[in-house]
């Protein structure tokens, strides 16, 4: 596994990536990707990406997207505001793949 200065070296030249999350009703949280892509189609390319990881883990299959986000029943998938090189800093959630 690498270090974290390692991990931080490997996106230093990059351009800015955003966490996208997964929140569950109970408050729980998961990592669905990083991207760059702030807007309704980068959501929904996250979406698409991830499809089998959210059903396995939500049971939800139908999902409402906007600009912020989605939600399917009590489940959202929101920005968290932290860059990836934040995320790598603070501690980064579990990836919703490995859940």
């Amino acid at each position: 596994m690498a270090t974290l200065q390692q991990r931080l070296e490997r996106i230093k030249n990059y351009s800015t990536k955003y966490e996208l999350a997964l929140i569950g009703p109970a408050g729980e949280k998961y990592l669905i990707i990083y991207t760059g892509r702030l807007s309704k189609a980068g959501v929904w390319t996250a979406l698409t990406h991830r499809y089998d990881d959210l059903v396995r883990v939500t049971g939800q299959t139908e999902w409402q997207v906007d600009r912020q986000g989605a939600t399917s029943g009590a489940w959202r998938v929101v920005w968290t505001h932290r860059t990836q090189r934040e995320c790598y800093i603070q501690g980064e959630l579990a990836f919703i793949c490995d859940v």
